[in-house]
């Protein structure tokens, strides 16, 4: 259960050697700097050469020249606002300021010089944050300063980018706050990327770090067009910069606590450039200490634990950051990047018993049992440590205090990357990195040991809805001896009741002892290459290359293994170890044709699966995406291209000795990466400087959709009905489709005047369509009934609700601010046949089964999250602030399907707890609260200037307004 600690040696040597030997081309990803292009002109339209152009932020400066067509470049440039001046001996100087730099995005500042004889320098006024981008062809939302703040709280405090995309359009999750899925779809089907870098492993999809946002200056989340370079990222994908030093420096201390249940939050950050910008550093501490004592609405320990339903409790989180540059010369950037994460989660911190109290159990062998093919648990015999005979194999061991269910995770990033500009208008990335993470998941406990749990006797006593004879999981109470259970004692058997033999152990009911290992060693390089040749056209490519080293363990310490002759404990139920490379190479032209701008690109990709015998898929990936700008404030952006995503190698390979063998050499599997072809149309407007509105209808579909089932291979007849017969092996295949539809909606008003509204107005609707059941696991999907997908059916998925909407606003008054944030969900979908879910003669594919989707498609009700912020600046250094979560204690049905209610709600949240009385067999829909009011009180410290967190109005009296 130990974290890989030999984390930090191994990537120290290894970025040594890196950049001393030389770095390995890297899968396309996005960067992490950005663009300003334009053209000078006098008045009457003559380009100006010779305009010496300065781009001036607080983290950097950057210089050029207009060519003889009046054009000029400034790359790459890090992410930061900037103040764009003009000059040329004869005219007069023109100052722009609010000139936002974005990660991978080009910034156009077009001005016109008039000749004049006064040194006065004239201002022009932009926008400096808008949905316009009339030089970007992907769908792209930029998450960044004041929405930040007013989604979450003026310190930066802990949250994860949860927060912030749920205020993206064409991003949804289930609830709030969720992991995000891109215009429908799983959440393994987008990518995630930190400064440039992929933080998902190849095992399973998910993010490798714990999504902290600490230190991150701007979140830019991709929902379509992807670009050449970053169309290997499935639906879309999230990146985030990091914050830089700057000069003046900043330094900032926050904390909060909370109530009801006592959270206690530290962060301090500090960032520093030399007044040449040659060195900066910034540097960022998170800590969290939660204990939220809340599951549903109850203070129970089954429904943090039992069937599933895990829920929040002690969590302790640790991250690190730290961003340092050093230029030497004015054509070149070093940036080194480190990160440290480490989580400590434990979920089941209410399973703690009194003085008195039996002890929770955990399992663990009896010496001497050997193999058994009529148990349970796949063993027998061996003795107890009280001397008996163990007819399972196993005994009972006391559980430690809160020691049931742990995980911890560790993870850490390293990157050094090189920017070097060729000439005035070409540069080169040139980086390396590696990528560690490492989840540990520790669950032994197996019987709470809970009399009043089991030994029931009537359905009137408390908690007896967890029991066998009222409803819930578990065995008969006669099967069993009566608990609690004495530690040392074995494990006793239940017979054969069902036809095979139960263990007297509370796993039966849902409980799942067991203990995994998942972690990946990322190493990647990149190299990319763009080339601005003049105002019309400008070249993109790059090549790279990605190994992953791969590994889940996954054992469970209920049950003995037991494959070919091998019999030992714990039983390995999925195991998986093997590496990965993905080389990859890429090409774009964006070429501008009057008002048109037309970038089209292709990516090339294979991914090379190391298992025993091996094999490689590879993919290309085509995309034309453009814009058209037919007037001042009027932009046409569209998109058209197919987006891919490789499957995870957990669900391509398993071990053989695995209880879940997964075997893609066998006849008919197939692992090809999933495709999505995306097409999608926007149009962007802006009314004045500070209002601006996109709307944006997209299609999708996708194919090669990775699906894992076992066939039906024939029938049988039982007692008059035909129930289909399985094969004995899982096939895994690329059979399954998804299609969607939907509209994206966006208005955002930034107002930086002393007092004013700034908001942001975001709605998605996403009418997905699924060939799968449910979207309930990474790749790993299973098909729908045989007979809907000979009618060509498609289902809902039940994952994606049809409707998200989200509102922010800032209310702010001289350094007063009052925000509220809120949040609805609409329109969940599911499938009830009532009382059943999967009725037998659904896979039978026979004429007399009932309708599947037609006239039982369910649809549940919305979900409402309101949060309201109020905050004051004190001075020009000092902070408080104070936060509601949930201000209206709203209730949260997303999750729930309509049941057969046994009086007092649907099972698992019924009882008396539920607040639910009603008559028995009563078809409900089931309101329960998902997380209650919360009350957070926040402070904090600011010194020097601090171009990333929203100060006092005078502090920045450029951004006034025009």
């Amino acid at each position: 259960m130990e974290l890989d600690l030999k984390y930090f040696s191994r990537l120290a040597v290894a970025l040594g050697v890196a950049a001393i030997f030389g770095m390995m081309p890297l899968i396309a990803l996005a960067g992490n700097t950005g663009t300003i292009s334009g053209v000078v002109k006098d008045p009457s339209g003559k380009p100006l050469a010779g305009v010496a152009v300065t781009a001036t932020s607080p983290s950097q400066t950057a210089s050029t020249h207009t060519d003889a067509h009046g054009f000029y470049s400034l790359e790459p440039l890090l992410f930061d606002t900037y103040t764009i001046s003009f000059s040329l001996q004869g005219y007069g100087k023109i100052s722009v300021p609010g000139v936002v730099v974005l990660q991978n995005q080009n910034s156009r500042v077009d001005t016109t010089m008039r000749p004049t004889l006064q040194t006065i320098a004239h201002v022009q006024t932009t926008a400096g944050s808008t949905l316009v981008k009339p030089g970007e062809g992907s769908d792209v939302y930029n998450v960044s300063g004041q929405e930040m703040t007013a989604v979450t709280n003026p310190g930066g405090l802990h949250e994860t980018l949860y927060q912030w995309t749920a205020i993206v359009p064409g991003v949804t999750g289930t609830g709030f706050p969720a992991q995000p899925r891109v215009r429908g779809g799983e959440v393994t089907d987008l990518g995630y990327e930190f400064e440039g870098v992929p933080i998902q492993d190849n095992i399973v999809g998910f993010f490798t770090t714990n999504l902290s946002n600490i230190g991150v200056a701007n979140l830019e989340v991709y929902t379509g067009g992807l670009d050449a370079e970053d169309s290997g990222n499935g639906t879309g994908y999230l990146n985030s910069v990091l914050m830089t030093g700057t000069y003046p420096g900043f330094s900032n201390l926050s904390a909060e606590i909370t109530g009801p249940d006592y959270n206690h939050i530290l962060r301090f950050e500090s960032g520093y450039a030399t007044p040449d910008h040659r060195w900066s550093y910034y540097v960022g501490f998170d800590g969290v200490n939660s204990q939220n004592e809340y599951a549903n609405g109850a203070y129970t320990y089954p429904s943090l634990l039992f069937w599933g339903y895990d829920g929040d409790g002690p969590v302790m989180t640790r991250d690190l950051v730290g961003n340092f540059h050093y230029k030497p010369d004015p054509n070149d950037d070093i940036q080194l990047v480190a990160t440290n994460s480490y989580g400590d989660f434990n979920f089941n911190y209410l399973l703690r018993k009194g003085p008195g109290d039996p002890p929770a159990l955990q399992l663990e062998p009896c010496p001497g049992a050997t193999v058994s093919f009529s148990t349970w648990t796949g063993g027998t015999g061996g003795t107890a440590p009280n001397g008996q005979t163990c007819p399972e194999g196993m005994y009972f061991k006391a559980l430690p205090n809160g020691g049931g269910n742990n995980w911890y995770h560790y993870g850490g990033l390293g990157k050094i990357q090189w920017n070097h500009n060729l000439n005035d208008h070409s540069f080169f990335i040139f980086l390396t990195a590696e990528n560690f993470n490492q989840y540990i998941f520790s669950q032994p406990m197996a019987d709470p040991n809970s009399p009043y749990w089991e030994n029931v006797t009537s359905c009137a006593q408390p908690h007896a809805e967890w029991n066998y004879m009222c409803g819930g999981w578990g065995l008969p109470p006669s099967l069993c001896p009566p608990y609690p259970y004495a530690p040392g004692s074995p494990v006793q058997s239940a017979g054969s009741p069902y036809g095979f033999d139960i263990d007297c152990v509370m796993n039966y009911g849902g409980v799942q002892a067991f203990y995994g290992d998942r972690r990946s060693e990322i190493w990647y390089n990149k190299f990319k290459w763009q080339d601005m040749v003049n105002d019309n056209v400008t070249i993109m490519a790059g090549v790279s290359y990605q190994r992953n080293q791969d590994l889940l363990d996954y054992y469970l310490t209920s049950n003995f293994t037991n494959v070919d002759g091998e019999f030992n404990w714990p039983y390995k139920f999925e195991l998986s170890h093997f590496p990965t490379t993905r080389p990859s190479a890429w090409v774009e032209g964006q070429f501008r044709i009057g008002k048109w701008l037309l970038s089209p690109g292709a990516l090339y990709q294979a991914q090379h699966y190391g298992f025993p015998g091996g094999k490689t898929v590879s993919i290309v990936n085509g995309v034309f995406n453009g814009t058209y700008q037919f007037g001042q404030n009027d932009v046409i952006r569209f998109s058209y291209g197919d987006m891919s995503d490789f499957i995870g190698t957990a669900y391509v390979y398993t071990q053989p000795d695995s209880g879940i063998v997964r075997n893609p050499l066998e006849p008919g599997v197939t692992y090809n990466p999933q495709l999505v072809h995306e097409a999608d149309l926007s149009y962007e407007h802006q009314f004045d400087r500070e209002d601006s509105i996109r709307i944006t209808p997209w299609v999708e579909k996708t194919s090669n959709y990775y699906e894992f089932y076992r066939p039906v291979i024939g029938y049988i007849t039982i007692n008059g009905v035909q129930v289909p017969l399985f094969s004995p092996h899982s096939v895994l295949s690329n059979n399954q489709k998804h299609q969607d539809a939907g509209i994206e909606f966006a208005f955002q008003r930034i107002d930086n005047n002393p007092v004013g509204i700034s908001m942001w107005l975001t709605a998605t609707y996403d009418n997905y369509w699924t060939s799968s059941t449910a979207l309930s696991g990474a790749f790993i999907n299973s098909p729908e009934p045989q007979n809907l997908i000979n009618e060509g059916h498609l289902l809902r998925a039940t994952a994606n609700p049809l409707w998200n909407t989200a509102f922010a606003f800032d209310f702010h008054d001289y350094g007063f601010h009052v925000d509220p944030f809120v949040v609805y969900q609409g329109d969940y979908f599911f499938y009830a046949n009532p009382g059943l879910s999967f009725p037998t003669c659904h896979y039978s594919g026979k004429s007399h089964c009932p309708p599947w989707v037609k006239g039982n498609e369910q649809e549940s009700a919305g979900f409402w999250n309101v949060d309201l912020l109020a905050y004051q600046d004190i001075g020009r250094n000092f902070w408080v602030g104070f936060k509601v979560d949930n201000l209206t204690n709203n209730f949260d049905n997303a999750n729930l399907v309509p049941c057969r209610s046994n009086g007092t709600g649907c099972f698992p949240f019924d009882g008396p707890f539920s607040g639910v009385h009603d008559t028995p067999g009563t078809l409900i829909y089931q309101n329960f609260t998902s997380s209650p009011r919360a009350f957070e009180f926040m402070a904090g410290v600011r010194l020097g200037q601090d171009p990333y967190l929203e100060a006092l109005p005078e502090r920045h009296p450029e951004s006034a307004g025009p």
